[in-house]
């Protein structure tokens, strides 16, 4: 079992998209945002939390609630390169505007953070 908050998975979404996105921040994060909490805030108790079986479960969910948010767009680069593949390198890769987020590393990422989270937390209030 994985024990969530509705306000530390919007802030991991927020972390993860930040960190892969090819600017500071991707376009309409805020927008994203307030739909999925507009969306999904019913699934939430009446404190804010959540049990989700185990990571794949959290996962599965967050596409569902993210899906027709504005957080596809992210997948899309500004510009379109054109090409059929785009050569990326660890030393480098596409000028930002042709660049995008990987959604599906996105949700992945987000599900792995909320689930060490909360491993974390188990250690701390067992004392182990």
């Amino acid at each position: 079992m994985i024990l969530a908050s509705l306000y530390q998975i919007g802030g991991a979404i927020a972390m993860w998209a930040c960190r892969q996105s090819p600017y500071g921040a991707p376009d309409n994060l805020v927008g994203v945002l307030k739909t999925f909490y507009e969306k999904v805030r019913p699934e939430f108790d009446s404190l804010g939390w959540k049990e989700f079986e185990d990571r794949r479960d959290l996962e599965r969910d967050l596409e569902m609630w993210l899906m027709n948010s504005g957080f596809e767009a992210w997948n899309e680069p500004k510009i379109p390169s054109g090409a059929a593949f785009v050569f990326v390198s660890r030393y480098g890769g596409p000028p930002p505007d042709h660049d995008f987020i990987d959604l599906g590393a996105l949700l992945r990422n987000v599900s792995m953070e909320i689930a060490a989270e909360d491993a974390r937390q188990r250690v701390v209030d067992t004392g182990s």
